[in-house]
Protein backbone atom coordinates (compact mmCIF):
# COMPACT_ATOMS: atom_id res chain seq x y z
CA UNK A 1 0.00 0.00 0.00
CA UNK A 2 1.49 3.31 -1.13
CA UNK A 3 1.01 6.80 0.22
CA UNK A 4 -1.67 7.54 -2.39
CA UNK A 5 -3.75 4.63 -1.07
CA UNK A 6 -3.36 5.97 2.46
CA UNK A 7 -4.36 9.46 1.30
CA UNK A 8 -7.45 8.12 -0.49
CA UNK A 9 -8.55 6.11 2.55
CA UNK A 10 -8.07 9.12 4.84
CA UNK A 11 -10.11 11.37 2.51
CA UNK A 12 -12.93 8.82 2.31
CA UNK A 13 -12.93 8.25 6.08
CA UNK A 14 -12.94 11.96 6.96
CA UNK A 15 -15.77 12.75 4.56
CA UNK A 16 -17.68 9.61 5.56
CA UNK A 17 -17.46 10.41 9.28
CA UNK A 18 -18.37 14.03 8.63
CA UNK A 19 -21.38 12.90 6.58
CA UNK A 20 -22.45 10.46 9.32
CA UNK A 21 -22.29 13.22 11.93
CA UNK A 22 -24.19 15.77 9.85
CA UNK A 23 -26.69 13.31 8.41
CA UNK A 24 -28.05 12.90 4.90
CA UNK A 25 -30.13 16.10 4.89
CA UNK A 26 -27.42 18.56 5.97
CA UNK A 27 -24.69 16.85 3.93
CA UNK A 28 -26.76 16.88 0.74
CA UNK A 29 -27.99 20.45 1.20
CA UNK A 30 -24.48 21.71 1.96
CA UNK A 31 -23.31 20.28 -1.38
CA UNK A 32 -26.30 21.42 -3.44
CA UNK A 33 -27.24 24.76 -1.87
CA UNK A 34 -24.43 26.72 -3.59
CA UNK A 35 -25.35 25.30 -7.00
CA UNK A 36 -29.08 25.92 -6.52
CA UNK A 37 -28.56 29.44 -5.14
CA UNK A 38 -26.19 30.30 -8.00
CA UNK A 39 -28.61 28.94 -10.60
CA UNK A 40 -31.58 30.88 -9.16
CA UNK A 41 -29.52 34.08 -8.93
CA UNK A 42 -28.37 33.75 -12.53
CA UNK A 43 -31.85 33.07 -13.93
CA UNK A 44 -33.98 35.45 -11.88
CA UNK A 45 -31.71 38.41 -11.09
CA UNK A 46 -33.15 40.42 -14.06
CA UNK A 47 -36.55 40.36 -12.32
CA UNK A 48 -35.09 41.84 -9.13
CA UNK A 49 -33.03 44.32 -11.14
CA UNK A 50 -36.17 45.58 -12.89
CA UNK A 51 -37.89 45.96 -9.53
CA UNK A 52 -34.97 48.00 -8.16
CA UNK A 53 -34.90 50.13 -11.31
CA UNK A 54 -38.56 50.99 -10.75
CA UNK A 55 -37.53 52.59 -7.45
CA UNK A 56 -36.45 56.03 -8.73
CA UNK A 57 -35.03 57.25 -5.42
CA UNK A 58 -32.57 54.39 -5.07
CA UNK A 59 -31.64 54.41 -8.76
CA UNK A 60 -31.04 58.17 -8.85
CA UNK A 61 -29.01 58.03 -5.64
CA UNK A 62 -26.80 55.26 -7.00
CA UNK A 63 -26.53 56.94 -10.39
CA UNK A 64 -25.47 60.22 -8.78
CA UNK A 65 -22.86 58.44 -6.65
CA UNK A 66 -21.43 56.57 -9.63
CA UNK A 67 -21.55 59.76 -11.71
CA UNK A 68 -19.39 61.54 -9.16
CA UNK A 69 -16.87 58.69 -9.29
CA UNK A 70 -16.82 58.81 -13.09
CA UNK A 71 -16.27 62.55 -12.99
CA UNK A 72 -13.38 61.94 -10.59
CA UNK A 73 -11.90 59.52 -13.10
CA UNK A 74 -12.11 62.21 -15.75
CA UNK A 75 -10.41 64.74 -13.49
CA UNK A 76 -7.61 62.28 -12.70
CA UNK A 77 -7.00 61.80 -16.41
CA UNK A 78 -6.81 65.57 -16.77
CA UNK A 79 -8.98 65.44 -19.89
CA UNK A 80 -12.61 65.27 -20.87
CA UNK A 81 -14.92 62.30 -20.47
CA UNK A 82 -14.17 61.16 -23.99
CA UNK A 83 -10.61 60.25 -22.90
CA UNK A 84 -11.45 58.28 -19.76
CA UNK A 85 -10.27 54.69 -20.00
CA UNK A 86 -12.31 51.75 -18.75
CA UNK A 87 -9.50 50.57 -16.50
CA UNK A 88 -9.12 53.96 -14.82
CA UNK A 89 -12.84 54.07 -14.02
CA UNK A 90 -12.63 50.66 -12.37
CA UNK A 91 -9.61 51.75 -10.33
CA UNK A 92 -11.39 54.88 -9.11
CA UNK A 93 -14.49 52.86 -8.21
CA UNK A 94 -12.25 50.50 -6.19
CA UNK A 95 -13.58 47.41 -7.99
CA UNK A 96 -11.82 44.05 -7.54
CA UNK A 97 -9.53 43.29 -10.46
CA UNK A 98 -11.50 40.19 -11.44
CA UNK A 99 -14.82 42.04 -11.43
CA UNK A 100 -13.35 44.88 -13.44
CA UNK A 101 -12.08 42.48 -16.08
CA UNK A 102 -15.48 40.77 -16.19
CA UNK A 103 -17.30 44.06 -16.69
CA UNK A 104 -14.88 45.15 -19.41
CA UNK A 105 -15.75 42.00 -21.39
CA UNK A 106 -19.51 42.56 -21.08
CA UNK A 107 -21.58 43.76 -24.04
CA UNK A 108 -22.81 46.68 -21.96
CA UNK A 109 -19.30 47.96 -21.35
CA UNK A 110 -18.33 47.44 -24.99
CA UNK A 111 -21.35 49.51 -25.96
CA UNK A 112 -20.23 52.13 -23.44
CA UNK A 113 -16.74 52.18 -24.96
CA UNK A 114 -18.22 53.11 -28.32
CA UNK A 115 -20.50 55.80 -26.94
CA UNK A 116 -17.93 57.21 -24.52
CA UNK A 117 -16.21 58.78 -27.50
CA UNK A 118 -19.23 61.05 -27.71
CA UNK A 119 -18.45 62.34 -24.19
CA UNK A 120 -21.81 61.36 -22.72
CA UNK A 121 -21.12 61.33 -18.98
CA UNK A 122 -24.71 60.61 -17.98
CA UNK A 123 -24.75 57.56 -20.23
CA UNK A 124 -21.57 56.18 -18.63
CA UNK A 125 -23.01 56.68 -15.14
CA UNK A 126 -26.27 55.03 -16.23
CA UNK A 127 -24.48 51.97 -17.67
CA UNK A 128 -22.31 51.47 -14.59
CA UNK A 129 -25.29 51.98 -12.28
CA UNK A 130 -27.27 49.27 -14.06
CA UNK A 131 -24.25 46.96 -13.82
CA UNK A 132 -24.04 47.53 -10.08
CA UNK A 133 -27.78 46.93 -9.72
CA UNK A 134 -27.40 43.61 -11.56
CA UNK A 135 -24.53 42.67 -9.26
CA UNK A 136 -26.50 43.66 -6.16
CA UNK A 137 -29.50 41.65 -7.40
CA UNK A 138 -27.34 38.55 -7.92
CA UNK A 139 -25.83 38.82 -4.44
CA UNK A 140 -29.20 39.40 -2.76
CA UNK A 141 -30.86 36.46 -4.51
CA UNK A 142 -27.90 34.18 -3.82
CA UNK A 143 -27.85 35.00 -0.10
CA UNK A 144 -31.64 34.78 0.30
CA UNK A 145 -31.92 31.43 -1.50
CA UNK A 146 -28.91 30.09 0.43
CA UNK A 147 -30.49 31.19 3.72
CA UNK A 148 -33.86 29.63 2.84
CA UNK A 149 -32.19 26.35 1.85
CA UNK A 150 -30.19 26.31 5.09
CA UNK A 151 -33.34 26.88 7.15
CA UNK A 152 -35.15 24.17 5.19
CA UNK A 153 -32.23 21.81 5.75
CA UNK A 154 -32.33 22.47 9.50
CA UNK A 155 -36.07 21.78 9.64
CA UNK A 156 -35.78 18.57 7.64
CA UNK A 157 -32.75 17.54 9.70
CA UNK A 158 -34.81 17.99 12.86
CA UNK A 159 -37.53 15.74 11.45
CA UNK A 160 -34.96 13.19 10.26
CA UNK A 161 -33.42 13.14 13.74
CA UNK A 162 -36.50 11.38 15.12
CA UNK A 163 -35.64 7.89 16.43
CA UNK A 164 -37.37 6.12 13.54
CA UNK A 165 -35.54 8.11 10.84
CA UNK A 166 -32.27 8.86 12.62
CA UNK A 167 -30.46 5.71 11.48
CA UNK A 168 -31.46 6.24 7.85
CA UNK A 169 -30.39 9.88 8.09
CA UNK A 170 -26.94 8.95 9.40
CA UNK A 171 -26.47 6.11 6.91
CA UNK A 172 -27.53 8.39 4.07
CA UNK A 173 -25.11 11.04 5.32
CA UNK A 174 -22.34 8.44 5.43
CA UNK A 175 -23.07 7.43 1.83
CA UNK A 176 -23.15 11.01 0.57
CA UNK A 177 -20.00 11.83 2.54
CA UNK A 178 -18.11 8.92 1.00
CA UNK A 179 -19.38 9.94 -2.45
CA UNK A 180 -18.15 13.48 -1.81
CA UNK A 181 -14.77 12.12 -0.72
CA UNK A 182 -14.61 9.97 -3.84
CA UNK A 183 -15.27 13.04 -5.98
CA UNK A 184 -12.40 14.83 -4.23
CA UNK A 185 -10.16 11.82 -4.94
CA UNK A 186 -11.08 11.80 -8.64
CA UNK A 187 -10.37 15.54 -8.88
CA UNK A 188 -6.99 14.98 -7.21
CA UNK A 189 -6.14 12.13 -9.60
CA UNK A 190 -7.17 14.33 -12.53
CA UNK A 191 -4.87 17.13 -11.36
CA UNK A 192 -1.85 14.84 -11.06
CA UNK A 193 -2.43 13.25 -14.49
CA UNK A 194 -0.29 15.85 -16.38
CA UNK A 195 2.61 15.28 -13.96
CA UNK A 196 2.48 11.49 -14.35
CA UNK A 197 2.18 11.80 -18.14
CA UNK A 198 5.00 14.31 -18.69
CA UNK A 199 7.58 13.08 -16.19
CA UNK A 200 9.19 9.65 -16.15
CA UNK A 201 9.77 9.69 -12.42
CA UNK A 202 8.03 11.85 -9.84
CA UNK A 203 6.47 11.53 -6.42
CA UNK A 204 3.11 10.88 -8.10
CA UNK A 205 4.32 8.17 -10.49
CA UNK A 206 6.14 6.42 -7.64
CA UNK A 207 3.04 6.71 -5.47
CA UNK A 208 0.84 5.16 -8.15
CA UNK A 209 3.31 2.31 -8.72
CA UNK A 210 3.00 1.32 -5.06
CA UNK A 211 -0.77 1.87 -4.93
CA UNK A 212 -3.54 -0.65 -5.51
CA UNK A 213 -6.72 1.33 -4.89
CA UNK A 214 -5.17 4.52 -6.24
CA UNK A 215 -4.02 2.83 -9.45
CA UNK A 216 -7.48 1.35 -10.05
CA UNK A 217 -9.24 4.69 -9.53
CA UNK A 218 -6.58 6.43 -11.64
CA UNK A 219 -7.25 4.04 -14.54
CA UNK A 220 -11.05 4.33 -14.16
CA UNK A 221 -11.38 8.08 -13.56
CA UNK A 222 -14.83 9.26 -14.82
CA UNK A 223 -13.59 12.85 -15.08
CA UNK A 224 -10.88 11.82 -17.55
CA UNK A 225 -13.44 9.72 -19.43
CA UNK A 226 -15.72 12.76 -19.65
CA UNK A 227 -12.90 14.87 -21.09
CA UNK A 228 -12.19 12.17 -23.66
CA UNK A 229 -15.83 12.20 -24.82
CA UNK A 230 -15.78 15.99 -25.08
CA UNK A 231 -12.61 15.99 -27.19
CA UNK A 232 -14.11 13.35 -29.48
CA UNK A 233 -17.04 15.67 -30.15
Amino acid sequence: MGWIDVLIIVILMINGIHGWQKGFILTTFSMMSFLIAGFVAKIYHPVLSDYILRNPKFFLFLQETVGEKVETASAMEGTGMESVSNQNIFEVLKLPKGLGELLMKSETMQDYSARAMEGVQSYIADVLTRMFIDLISILILFMVVKLVLNLLARILHGIASLPILSSFNHLGGLSVGVAKGLLIVFIFLTLITPFTAMTKQSIFTEGLEDAFLGKYLYDHNPIIAMFERITEI
